[in-house]
């Protein structure tokens, strides 16, 4: 993979430019993206898998979205638009780190998680997108964060997000009924080891 490491972080780490890959770019989040955002998160193809994506997501939903991730410290949040290089304007998925809702950290017995979540357009699926933007995600938190393990809640029935995290390495650590869409949906706990 190639990563371009000379213009990676500004100020106290925050992903300031693009990261070229092998077939990916990973970039913040503009404005410019919120209506390719709302659009996006407007289909249950996608939002079906996703346990923090508001019912009727609209482009104001996708705006406050863009500003609360360009206001978030690194420790906070990392969070990625998924472009192709021949077309860095337009939107394929996006990835991030946030907090291990509490079931999951109940459920490991832990009192801290960082987790990574993920997501892909439809005409993307099956072409290496997330598991390219994972090792990625992985890489930066290494190099960034001061953290030992890192965690990935899947629903038990996606299959093709759970094939993702067990090739970077990630092994089911619990399974139960974890926080989706308001309600609750069974789920597996995926935790890697960093050090």
């Amino acid at each position: 993979q190639h990563h371009d490491h000379s213009r990676r972080y500004g100020l106290y780490g925050v992903f300031v430019s693009g990261v070229m890959m092998d077939g990916l770019i990973l970039r913040s989040f503009t404005k410019q993206d919120a209506p390719q955002l709302a659009e996006f998160f407007s289909k249950s193809e996608i939002i079906d898998w996703l346990a923090n994506v508001p019912e009727n997501y609209q482009l104001q939903d996708a705006l406050d979205f863009i500003d609360a991730r360009q206001q978030a410290n690194v420790q906070d949040h990392m969070t990625y638009a998924m472009c192709e290089k021949h077309a860095p304007d337009i939107l394929l998925g996006g990835i991030g780190t946030r907090a291990a809702p509490d079931e999951a950290l109940a459920a490991l017995r832990l009192d801290s998680l960082l987790t990574i979540g993920y997501w892909v357009a439809p005409q993307c699926w099956g072409k290496g997108y997330a598991g390219e933007a994972v090792q990625h995600i992985l890489a930066e938190i290494k190099d960034a964060l001061k953290v030992s393990q890192i965690g990935a809640l899947t629903l038990v029935d996606n299959a093709p997000s759970i094939r993702v995290l067990e090739k970077a390495g990630f092994t089911c650590a619990a399974q139960g009924p974890m926080p989706h869409k308001g309600g609750r949906a069974d789920s597996y706990v995926y935790v890697l080891q960093l050090k």
